[in-house]
């Protein structure tokens, strides 16, 4: 079959049209909705493949339909969905919030939970509020994250760099450690992924949550990385990784 099956040639998109910040409005509201779907189960499970189970997975009193007992449920990515666009919020950066200690610290002052399993907080009368001080907190926030996450792996790296002799095998050690590594996988990746450092097995493990990390967050994680200091932050190849996802979304059809 010809590309789109009408005899044309498809003009190709460049990833620099994938990574701009307004990407996002190219999407049908179906493809908005089946995004917005991914990342909260994405940053509730911890899985960021797109075929894996839980994200496969229909749920009725989500995604909409009658359950075993005969009750209709409507599907609540349509509300969500509506909510971010009225709110002309970012997608990825609104159910970010929802994430954060700024959503628990605003749910925290009206005596409410925090979002478990319950996506129809994302349209909560607290939404905005929550979007907008998650903005505000982030450089804050993430500037800590990054000192806490170098002075961490620093530490361990010089404790343990006369026990494990291979420099590739301390790198991954170092950069999986839980226990005593105190960093967010977009940091554990950063580190991996420089020049000097280049440890493929560590930028594999982490290079998945990095770049949902990144897709969510790119314009206030790019504003950060144009301190001098922050240079080695966003590496090409998450920056690839996260074009490759938007082009999914751009083609899904459910």
């Amino acid at each position: 079959m010809k590309p789109q099956g009408v005899g044309a040639i498809a003009k190709p998109v460049h990833d620099d049209e994938y990574l701009s910040y307004d990407w996002y409005r190219q999407l049908t509201p179906a493809q908005l909705e089946a995004y917005i779907r991914y990342l909260f189960v994405a940053l509730r499970e911890h899985e960021y493949d797109v075929e894996a189970p839980v994200h496969t997975a229909r749920r009725v009193n989500w995604d909409g339909g009658t359950n075993q007992y005969g009750h209709t449920h409507k599907r609540i990515w349509t509300k969500i969905a509506a909510a971010i666009k009225s709110a002309k919020a970012v997608p990825g950066t609104w159910v970010a919030a929802h994430f954060s200690a700024a959503f628990h610290a605003v749910r925290a002052a009206e005596s409410k939970g925090y979002i478990g399993s319950r996506p129809e907080l994302l349209c909560s009368g607290l939404s905005l509020d929550v979007y907008k001080q998650y903005i505000a907190s982030f450089d804050a926030i993430t500037t800590r994250l990054c000192a806490a996450a170098d002075f961490s792996i620093g530490t361990q790296m010089a404790m343990l760099e006369n026990v494990i002799q291979n420099y590739d095998d301390l790198v991954l050690y170092v950069v999986a450690d839980k226990t005593n590594v105190n960093a967010t996988p977009f940091f554990r990746h950063a580190f991996a992924a420089q020049e000097e450092v280049n440890c493929r097995r560590a930028i594999d493990k982490y290079i998945a949550a990095a770049a949902l990390e990144y897709d969510i967050n790119q314009q206030l994680y790019d504003e950060l990385a144009l301190r001098p200091e922050n240079w080695w932050w966003i590496s090409p190849e998450l920056k690839q990784v996260v074009a490759d996802k938007r082009k999914y979304w751009r083609r899904y059809r459910g």
